[in-house]
């Protein structure tokens, strides 16, 4: 499937800047189409009254170069939120759960929600929100248009024992393979079964030593402590593809509080928007 990144930058009354990304088939965008500003019209109707869509950014060819549209193209300009009269905390998001039509789960991070339509952790639509909602999902769920990056396997993956799991300094953690597995830099692992907190799902390749068995650095946050490997972990050798989104469900509020997996740190908000550029 040929299949093209287009990102939504977004900018909140705070200053804060994120983006959003979306993959559009079947690619071969050089200027937003019909499709892309029918996305920004439906995210824009979620989003609160005071957080904006600045651009459009659709990728192309040569990474360091995409095209960038004013979000009101063909006009110029920024689109302010339609989706409530408060406002939407930007450390808040709500997960939206994706599925394909081949088995797999994406997961999009939508920031600017009006503080109206959940409690605490919950999600609670109002009907006028949640009918927005609806429109928003069920245009990404046209059949055509817009996928997801998912595990392509329907099958049981081969698994390979692992032992010591090490956590890196500042980043990252290394383990080492049986003598028969040979890994690249830049292959993408996920680790199973592990005991110790953040040594398990998707890691990528970092660097490989030895002669075998193999030892392999993986990125990533480094866990607090070696892994013990009374658990007997394992890894397995991931295949991703993009596939159509089948699905779109609400699933839950997240936030960046201590423990949760969401969101960058406040210190880079001047900054944000002008790297994304």
């Amino acid at each position: 499937m040929s299949v093209q990144r287009v990102d939504l930058l977004f900018q909140a009354a705070s200053g804060y800047g994120w983006s959003e990304s979306y993959y559009y088939y079947p690619g071969g965008l050089t200027t937003p189409n019909v499709k892309v500003l029918q996305l920004v019209a439906d995210r824009r109707a979620i989003l609160s009254q005071d957080c904006s869509i600045n651009y459009i950014r659709i990728a192309s060819g040569y990474i360091r170069s995409p095209y960038l549209y004013d979000a009101a193209y063909p006009a110029t300009g920024s689109l302010v939120g339609t989706g409530g009269l408060d406002s939407g905390v930007d450390f808040v998001a709500l997960l939206l759960r994706l599925q394909g039509t081949i088995p797999g789960v994406g997961r999009l991070f939508l920031r600017g929600i009006p503080e109206a339509e959940y409690s605490g952790d919950v999600y609670s639509p109002s009907e006028f929100y949640l009918d927005a909602m609806q429109q928003f999902t069920s245009d990404l769920m046209d059949g055509s248009s817009w996928a997801i990056y998912t595990s392509a396997s329907t099958m049981a993956l081969e698994r390979y024992s692992v032992s010591a799991l090490t956590p890196l300094s500042p980043r990252g953690y290394t383990f080492q393979s049986q003598i028969d597995l040979v890994l690249e830099v830049g292959n993408k692992i996920r680790m199973h079964q592990a005991i110790e907190v953040g040594y398990n799902g998707i890691k990528k390749i970092v660097n490989q030593s030895g002669t075998g068995p193999f030892t392999y650095s993986v990125g990533g946050a480094a866990p607090t402590a070696a892994d013990s490997g009374t658990n007997h972990p394992f890894i397995t050798i991931p295949a991703f593809q993009h596939t159509l989104i089948k699905t779109a469900t609400p699933e839950r509020i997240s936030r960046r509080n201590t423990g949760r997996f969401f969101g960058q740190r406040r210190g880079r908000r001047s900054t944000v928007l002008a790297l994304r550029r």
